[in-house]
């Protein structure tokens, strides 16, 4: 006679924990899409941590709703997941590209958990977790990257100066450290006179016997040779690091004809989906440690209850 009620009591605990997931997940997830809206916006390396982070911790959530839900649950709220960019961002071919790209990725995860778990006499978490942050990472990352193109097409036609310049301190961050060990006298913050000075100083001791006029003539000569062989205009009181950048993007608008400036975002965005890619080996490696510890935490709580059951399986002979 208590079966009824007991039955009834463990259907609503299971409604509970299914909302409990759908919250939890649901805020990470939102999160996530929002902060990497933002890092898609910023351009930045540093901005790219946090929704890497909030990735890694929605992954075994994932994976956990494709256990917890009926398929067609599970597709309302994948559809509410891949939903939920178009609240920071515009509605557009690139918007709704993204949304497919991510819809797509939770649908495949939710075939791969379900694999995984009627492929495999006993439970673990740990090809669970891993199948899906693959497939969460490549879904994501191919979100980014058609984000990432609509951005870059869209600012190349309205302002191609300002994204080249962008581009030239992108370039010029990573290299300045790399020329400073290639180049001893070479200092960012120093002017260009100084490091011709220095370099007169340093290599050329007759130098040293020039009056000023004739020393004025030879670090002006030196700047103008400087100048041309870089292809831009310089000041001889104007800091290394700023000449270096004018050089980058000089160089950049020369490989870059117009005729070439459609493919741009192309490589751009394929670009920034290679970078994101390494770091995604990095987060799919946390993922995958965050999610087995999570899966056991939810085992030793009674949150998650794996249950022994038989299974009958075909024997042929002759």
């Amino acid at each position: 006679m208590n079966e009824q009620p007991q039955s009834s009591l463990n259907q609503t605990a299971k409604i509970i924990k299914q909302i409990c997931i759908a919250l939890a997940l649901g805020a990470v997830w939102v999160l996530m899409l929002q902060y990497i809206d933002r890092a898609i916006e910023q351009r930045d390396a540093v901005t790219w941590i946090l929704p890497a982070a909030l990735f890694a911790v929605s992954v075994p959530l994932v994976a956990l709703a494709a256990i917890a839900f009926s398929r067609r649950l599970y597709s309302v709220l994948a559809a509410l997941l891949s939903g939920a960019y178009l609240i920071f961002a515009p509605v557009s071919v690139a918007a709704l590209v993204a949304v497919i790209f991510l819809l797509f990725g939770l649908w495949r995860t939710y075939h791969r958990v379900r694999f995984e778990i009627s492929n495999h006499i006993r439970f673990s978490s740990a090809p669970i977790i891993r199948r899906s942050s693959r497939m969460l990472t490549v879904a994501v990352l191919l979100a980014v990257s058609a984000i990432v193109y609509a951005a870059i097409h869209q600012v190349l036609i309205a302002n191609p100066s300002a994204f080249y310049s962008r581009l030239a301190r992108m370039v010029t961050k990573g290299a300045l450290p790399i020329i400073e060990r290639q180049l001893p006298n070479f200092n960012p913050a120093d002017s260009l006179d100084q490091y011709i000075v220095e370099g007169f100083l340093q290599g050329s001791p007759e130098y040293r016997n020039l009056n000023i006029e004739e020393r004025q003539q030879q670090v002006t000569l030196s700047r103008q040779s400087i100048a041309e062989q870089l292809g831009i205009t310089a000041e001889g009181n104007e800091p290394l690091s700023d000449i270096t950048e004018r050089a980058v993007e000089a160089k950049v608008r020369e490989l870059v004809q117009p005729r070439y400036q459609r493919f741009v975002p192309i490589v751009y965005s394929l670009g920034i989906f290679s970078l994101l890619w390494i770091l995604g080996i990095i987060v799919q490696l946390v993922a995958q440690v965050w999610g087995i510890f999570l899966f056991w935490l939810l085992r030793k709580s009674g949150f998650l209850h794996v249950t022994p059951t038989q299974i009958t399986a075909e024997h042929v002979e002759i």
